[in-house]
């Protein structure tokens, strides 16, 4: 006891204890109740469980609607008079009573979950599902227990008198008058359209709900309301007696006479017309009741419809009618979807050599997915009647489930992806391409049943290849990419070394439809007759087989104008353990057309494409070749063409078979199979990615780069420094080539100069003139030999003597970077 405490009285301290235990343990308490009831909320708004849930009550609040109108029929609410044994048939328990019941537990329940996991639980009761829900739970639960007490009915059977007779009838007929509100029930049905495409489409699958819900609801109230205030034989006086009644159940009165008796559809009929007509129908309601639900029914249509029009015009004119549209895929015409940052002078260079007649693509549909409102040029392409007809714009993302359906990705022929040439952000332009890629490839392997739709893809810069290659969709076949600065710079390269090479490559690859008349000199009819040709991409006749590639080729240019110059071919590499072991032998096939992947240690075909193998040896059922034509359906024609001759083996294809390891391959059941060291190629960089050879710091350690660089290119044996590398002035030197503006993807550009395709006596040697030391880039070309950097400015005469411009052979200017941007050229 503390000294100065009264006896018998606790001491202040243990009070403040026990009263701050008691806080304590209240305080957890609330908190692990709060933390409960979030548990509760989360489980129904983000997981299956309360989906289900949900669902479930959305299917159980139909079948209860469709089980009250079915009673309408089965349990007649016609006045009974005073027959006890008619009493009892409808006062009786069956199955629909007990299945309503079961119904209005699971409703009962609902409520109970959601009444749980509310978060202000007052505002909850007082919301309008709470109306509904209660509103149609008490009545069948409320009826099934007042028809289950033991001895109801033989307490009904008991009165026999009028007044208990009537006293009964009127308060059955209380009960089952408010087992109506069940209908209500439609309002709980309206999460359908939580899952429209759009707020347009959710707006009016909303009107057409609501129509239906209150033509169905007032539909009930109405029909017990006539059913039990109105006499049948008014009902016959008024209507007539029925002709041609349906055989649902006894329509003749104690008499035997046809009496006139209400069923649900002449009620439902009669709300759609009141409400389509206001009232002027032939029908109109008998009783007092009646009347004023009609009135209610018309004021409340009014009032409600008006409000959710109003909304639906809002709407509409919100969003664009092109993010409405939808496409539908024909199996009469394929169709192309492009995709991406489609600017509108893309789209109409996109459009114009799609369509071109050489191509054979006047029954083909194109379908532009963007995520823009087309602007007035775009506008213009798509009224024309050039491109009208076949093109089809829809306002959306590739990243969208909904929109990619719209458009039919799935069923399409061919995904393009465009990016923004001139964009200030290529990083993130890159990384948004490689999400649609992905988004449109996991899009198609749901949805296409296993088919593998190409995907082209447009990049910036090539060292953001990964951000595709390096997802699991990326690793499939048939996906090219097609990066800007890496074939800018390349030609750019190539045409310093061969001045008209990038006219040339253009040439090869853009439609022409120039014409030269009979005046025009010889050189240029020469020349519009090249230009009118492009690259095509045809099946090989099966009766090439077994002639040589030079053979073929000089068939096809007599018999065909067309001019064969490549073929693909399968390779089959032979397994080795640092390609089986090594965590980097991804980098084998990541830039191939075609890759036909196995398990580990066994050989894996790739497809290749070798120019101008003269003495090749053409084999196999599908080969495909590349060739000079005026248009497809020129290109078209090898694919039936018949070389068949009755001659003896020729000299060239003898020579052509004891020939064939000249390639490093013989022929086999499969394809080609490596032998030798030496690879045929298109160019080598086919087999190894160029943008590996730029991550000097990242996955690939500086031997391996070296050893990879040194096997297609000349190189020094060790990396220059820039220090080194530097001049004040190059002097006398003569015959090199000056790169001025931008330092951005330089490897690039480099890489094509040295190339060991080029003798390395021809090499060229290259300065770089610019104000700041390009310390990035040179870490990616301190290889490459005879390579220099003068610091200066092209617009300075003096640093431009510094550089040697009075002696270069080429000039190379490449517009500078906007800030955080890619280098132009």
């Amino acid at each position: 006891m503390v000294d100065g405490a009264a006896p018998g009285r606790p001491s202040s301290s243990g009070e403040g204890l026990s009263s701050g235990w008691m806080s304590d343990k209240y305080s957890k308490m609330m908190k692990g109740k709060r933390n409960a009831r979030k548990r509760v909320e989360h489980w129904l708004q983000a997981s299956d469980g309360g989906y289900i849930l949900d669902s479930t009550n959305t299917v159980l609040s139909m079948l209860s609607c469709i089980l009250y109108v079915y009673e309408t029929y089965a349990k007649p609410y016609y006045q009974a008079g005073l027959d006890v044994e008619l009493l009892r048939w409808r006062v009786g328990i069956d199955w629909m009573d007990t299945v309503d019941f079961i119904f209005a537990c699971y409703f009962l329940f609902h409520f109970i979950v959601h009444l749980y996991a509310a978060e202000s639980r007052p505002h909850y009761i007082m919301s309008w599902t709470t109306f509904v829900d209660l509103l149609t739970v008490i009545p069948p639960l409320t009826c099934y227990s007042v028809l289950s007490q033991p001895g109801y009915v033989q307490r009904l059977e008991q009165q026999v008198d009028e007044a208990g007779a009537v006293r009964a009838t009127t308060r059955l007929a209380f009960l089952r008058f408010v087992r109506v509100f069940r209908i209500l029930r439609l309002f709980r049905m309206d999460r359908g359209h939580d899952h429209a495409s759009s707020d347009v489409s959710r707006q009016i699958f909303k009107v057409c709900f609501t129509l239906i819900s209150i033509a169905f609801i007032f539909a009930g109230i109405f029909y017990s309301c006539e059913s039990l205030m109105v006499e049948p034989a008014l009902m016959t006086d008024i209507w007539g007696p029925p002709l041609g009644r349906y055989p649902l159940r006894n329509d003749t009165n104690a008499d035997g006479d046809y009496e006139y008796k209400l069923l649900y559809h002449d009620v439902f009929y009669y709300t759609i017309i009141t409400i389509s007509t206001v009232g002027y129908g032939d029908f109109f309601p008998i009783s007092d009741w009646g009347k004023v639900l009609v009135s209610l029914m018309l004021a409340i249509t009014f009032v409600i419809i008006s409000k959710q029009t109003n909304r639906l015009l809002t709407l509409m004119g919100m969003q664009s009618v092109y993010a409405r549209h939808r496409f539908r895929a024909s199996t009469r015409a394929s169709h192309v979807m492009v995709c991406g940052n489609i600017q509108t002078q893309s789209a109409r260079d996109f459009l114009t050599e799609f369509f071109h007649p050489d191509h054979g693509q006047a029954d083909a549909k194109l379908v532009i997915l963007s995520p823009h409102t087309p602007d007035a040029g775009m506008e213009y392409i798509l009224r024309s009647a050039e491109f009208g007809a076949n093109t089809i714009y829809l306002e959306g993302s590739a990243m969208n489930e909904t929109d990619l359906v719209r458009c039919c990705a799935a069923e399409c022929e061919y995904v393009f992806i465009l990016a923004n040439k001139f964009c200030t952000d290529p990083q993130a332009e890159d990384a948004a391409t490689a999400l649609r890629a992905v988004s449109i490839k996991k899009h198609v392997a749901q949805n296409a049943n296993g088919k593998n739709i190409p995907v082209m893809l447009q990049l910036i810069r090539p060292e953001n290849k990964h951000q595709f290659t390096s997802s699991v969709y990326g690793r499939k076949e048939r996906s090219q990419i097609i990066c800007m600065d890496e074939i800018k710079l390349h030609l750019l390269a190539k045409s310093a070394l061969c001045p008209g090479f990038s006219t040339m490559v253009s040439n090869l690859i853009k439609s022409c439809d120039a014409e030269a008349d009979d005046s025009s000199p010889e050189w240029l009819q020469e020349y519009v007759q090249g230009v009118g040709q492009e690259i095509y991409r045809t099946k090989l006749s099966p009766s090439f087989r077994g002639k040589t590639f030079s053979e073929a080729a000089k068939y096809i240019y007599t018999e065909f104008s067309s001019t064969m110059f490549a073929i693909e071919v399968d390779v089959l590499d032979e397994p080795d353990e640092s390609s089986v072991t090594s965590k980097h032998s991804s980098w084998r096939n990541s830039n191939d057309a075609s890759v036909s992947g196995k398990q580990e240690g066994e050989p894996k075909r790739r497809t290749h494409v070798l120019l101008n193998p003269a003495w090749y040896v053409i084999g196999g059922e599908d080969t495909h070749v590349f060739v000079l034509a005026d248009d497809q359906e020129a290109a078209d024609e090898l694919t039936t063409a018949d070389c068949n001759d009755t001659d003896e083996k020729s000299v060239t294809r003898m020579l052509g078979e004891k020939a064939g390891d000249l390639f490093g391959h013989v022929i086999g059941k499969g394809g080609i199979k490596h032998m030798g060291r030496r690879k045929s190629s298109v160019g080598s960089m086919e087999d190894i990615p160029q943008y590996e050879l730029l991550q000097t710091d990242m996955n690939l350690q500086q031997s391996r780069r070296i050893s990879r660089l040194r096997a297609n290119y000349h190189v020094l044996k060790q990396p220059l420094p820039l220090e080194d590398a530097t001049w004040d002035t190059v002097g006398d030197m003569r015959g090199h080539v000056l790169l001025c503006g931008s330092t951005s993807a330089l490897f690039y550009f480099a890489a094509t100069l040295r190339s060991r395709s080029t003798p390395k006596s021809r090499l060229k040697n290259l300065v770089i003139l610019h104000p700041d030391p390009p310390h990035k880039a040179w870490g990616q070309i301190n290889l490459f030999p005879n390579i220099f950097y003068v610091q200066g400015s092209a617009l300075e005469p003096t640093d431009l003597a510094r550089a040697g411009v009075h002696g270069l052979a080429r000039a190379v200017i490449l517009s500078h970077a906007k800030p955080g941007g890619g280098g132009g050229g």
